[in-house]
């Protein structure tokens, strides 16, 4: 490897190693004795099944595979997939049209921000393994990782609460406006209350605010809103889904959606982290991963610089079986992270405990 992409490997790593809640293993050693596991494990899969096998009658053996036995099913699933990715418009080109020329008045950033409290880190990096946390206010940083703390009264959370997200990133990236949307949000906003049932005045004020009727230029602001919100992800959502085929998918339990927004030196990146699962109920085909949408923009957040998708890490029951670590892997081998790291659940929660 040049040394060249020995420093962005390391660059990358220390990007993920700063949120404690989001697993990112990147050490090589590691990944190869998990290699060298899984290996061993396949071959006592293998001889166990040659074992017990021996005796019977083949065809009394044969179990469903996850793969279609029917070789035409099969292919005509490939082949199917195959024109759907090739007609499906491009996920970048997509994401970033919703970034630059989408209405924000259409997202719903009022629904939004309640959830983002309870997901959202933005941080600031100091040096190399040092970080400060903008957002929330109370966030923990322990040797360059931040413990998210919500602080909120019960379950609710408020119009008021809502109102720190709005203040924070103004300070950011629009410092001119921190007094004026204070002063119209209190105004005409009731803090007490939930934000959802107060759309029309939210609007109101961000218009009022951030937008500049006799110009083109949009707030940052307004792209950093549109670039956490929902609607964001939509694009590479359905480029995973063409990607998995008939690997059968669904949002994982305990659902996980997180917004990490890094402020590194002249970029603001901004990353969307989600995790899938299969919804098989069989134990051993068991398997999820942790994928995440990157938006990378320049210091102002004034210019959308690059947009990248992956999957960050794999994860199988101990006892799922070979075939299905071989084709999950195969299937998720093009969106693959150069440090996506495959391990077993078990061997994941030791490492995070």
């Amino acid at each position: 490897m040049s040394e060249v992409g020995v420093k962005e490997k390391k660059h990358k790593k220390g990007l993920f190693d700063l949120f404690s809640r989001i697993k990112h293993t990147t050490n090589e050693e590691k990944k190869e004795k998990k290699e060298k596991k899984e290996k061993e494990k396949k071959e006592k899969e293998e001889a166990k099944e040659k074992k017990k096998g021996h005796g019977r009658n083949e065809s009394q053996n044969l179990k469903t595979p996850p793969i279609a036995a029917n070789p035409k099913v099969a292919g005509y699933a490939t082949g199917s997939m195959v024109n759907l990715l090739k007609n499906m418009p491009d996920w970048r080109d997509q994401t970033r049209k919703v970034v630059v020329e989408g209405n924000f008045e259409t997202f719903p950033i009022a629904g939004d921000l309640p959830r983002l409290l309870k997901h959202l880190s933005i941080v600031r990096k100091t040096n190399e393994n040092e970080i400060s946390c903008l957002f929330p206010e109370d966030g923990n940083k322990t040797d360059g990782k931040v413990k998210i703390v919500v602080d909120v009264q019960g379950n609710k959370v408020t119009t008021g609460d809502c109102l720190k997200v709005i203040q924070c990133i103004t300070k950011i990236f629009d410092e001119k406006h921190c007094e004026r949307v204070e002063k119209e949000w209190n105004a005409v906003m009731d803090n007490s209350e939930d934000l959802s049932v107060q759309k029309t005045f939210l609007m109101r004020v961000l218009k009022s605010v951030y937008v500049d009727e006799g110009s083109n230029e949009v707030s940052p602001v307004i792209t950093f809103l549109k670039a956490i919100n929902q609607k964001i992800i939509a694009s590479s959502t359905m480029k995973l889904k063409a990607v998995c085929g008939n690997l059968f998918i669904k949002d994982a339990q305990p659902m996980v959606w997180e917004i990490a927004v890094i402020l590194d030196g002249d970029k603001t990146i901004i990353s969307h982290y989600r995790r899938q699962e299969t919804t098989s109920k069989n134990s051993e085909e068991y398997f999820r991963f942790l994928w995440e949408l990157r938006l990378v923009f320049n210091k102002e957040m004034t210019q959308l610089q690059e947009l990248k998708m992956g999957i960050n890490d794999i994860e199988f029951n101990p006892n799922t079986i070979s075939s299905v670590r071989e084709r999950v892997e195969s299937t998720l081998e093009s969106l693959k992270f150069e440090d996506c790291v495959v391990s077993d659940l078990e061997d994941s929660s030791s490492e995070e405990e």
